[in-house]
């Protein structure tokens, strides 16, 4: 009888395997990265669409493959496993499709704090569209437009990208959370919600590598600037994973535009030397609207442009992102120990708030600001 049941299981394991190896070629598969995506449909035995959101909420081993598609069954998993893995993915794909999109811009939340908003969802700069004749580029420099810059900006997008994967575009509603680098997330244990977000977006050069219990390790877009990259990128980052740049000044175009040409590093110009950064794919690379910055600034925190401290943070300018693209926005790790002189400011070191004494960024404006948002129900706290 028990070999009975095992033929079956073996049986249907081997109908798994040629389902895949006939559909290698119309599936998407990173099959180099600490994350694997993956996005496939297919009529054996029932019309079914795996994610790369599905398959990292219920098929934790399978992030840690490496093979093609065709070979995953066979070698990493037993046939049993299989059943067990197809299954569970069944009843994950039927719950999302039964899932509400619980929409910020819905009737149900309070968007008075947000009544003058409009939402500009071109993320990035593009080579291609009308973007080049709105007043907000053309007519403000760095960090808020990127008059005086134009022609060098033209040259990095001609040998750049600037959309988003199609199939996070796709989705019908776009879940975000916003990873911060706080120390509210030292032993959270938030590492496996973190992960089963569509869209996970990181700060500047906050380590996953030993953190993955509390911060996870899946990051759709990491936005930086020159001054907070890693020398090799990869190393903390999946292999999909879409760098973001945030220009503040003249010197973060430059700087870019040498990495993409492969021309010599520029250090001048930094108030801290940047990283020689290597293995940085130009395909992977992306410029933040400098709008988001204006938006931030001028709408949302109401700082006039001159005046010190009045530069979004990566965090809040990640926030401003997802007001203008996602469905549903999530943060963790966000906040700072505004009364403790003494307090951590990261879960990844130990610096205090006493380095934040000479900081260009109003903290507490923007601490006011998002929970203004948090009360009114347009962004959920994880921590």
């Amino acid at each position: 009888m028990q070999e009975e049941e095992d033929a079956g299981v073996v049986s249907k394991h081997l109908k798994f395997q040629q389902a895949f190896l006939e559909l290698e070629n119309r599936c998407f598969w990173s099959k180099n990265a600490p994350q694997s995506r993956f996005f496939c449909c297919w009529d054996l035995p029932d019309p079914l669409c795996f994610s790369h959101a599905t398959l990292t909420r219920v098929s934790p081993r399978l992030r840690k493959v490496s093979d093609l598609p065709g070979e995953i069954f066979s070698k990493a998993l037993s046939p049993r496993s299989v059943t067990v893995t197809w299954q569970a993915n069944k009843d994950e794909v039927q719950r999302n499709q039964d899932a509400q999109c619980t929409n910020w811009l819905s009737k149900e939340h309070n968007l008075s704090v947000l009544s003058n908003f409009i939402r500009n969802t071109d993320i990035f700069l593009s080579i291609a569209g009308g973007w080049w004749y709105q007043p907000n580029h053309l007519h403000h420099s760095l960090p808020y437009g990127i008059k005086g810059n134009e022609a060098i900006v033209k040259k990095i997008l001609a040998h750049t990208m600037f959309s988003m994967p199609e199939e996070i575009n796709r989705l019908d509603c776009k879940r975000c959370v916003i990873v911060g680098n706080g120390d509210t997330l030292r032993n959270s244990s938030l590492g496996e919600t973190i992960n089963k977000y569509d869209i996970v977006i990181r700060l500047n050069n906050a380590p996953v590598r030993g953190y993955e219990k509390d911060v996870g390790n899946k990051t759709t877009l990491r936005i930086f600037y020159p001054e907070s990259t890693i020398e090799d990128p990869t190393v903390e980052n999946n292999f999909d994973t879409l760098f973001v740049l945030v220009p503040f000044k003249t010197a973060d175009i430059h700087w870019l535009k040498a990495i993409v040409y492969n021309e010599t590093k520029i250090t001048a110009g930094f108030w801290r030397r940047p990283a020689f950064v290597k293995n940085l794919d130009p395909a992977k690379l992306r410029i933040l609207n400098p709008y988001y910055m204006y938006q931030a600034a001028t709408y949302f925190l109401s700082q006039p442009n001159k005046r010190r401290g009045n530069r979004p943070t990566t965090g809040f300018l990640a926030v401003t992102l997802g007001l203008n693209y996602c469905d549903e926005i999530d943060v963790a790790g966000f906040g700072y120990p505004l009364n403790q002189k003494n307090g951590r400011i990261h879960y990844f070191d130990q610096l205090s708030m006493k380095h934040m004494s000479n900081t260009v960024h109003n903290v507490t404006h923007e601490h006011l600001f998002l929970k203004t948002l948090k009360n009114a129900g347009v962004i959920k706290y994880l921590t």
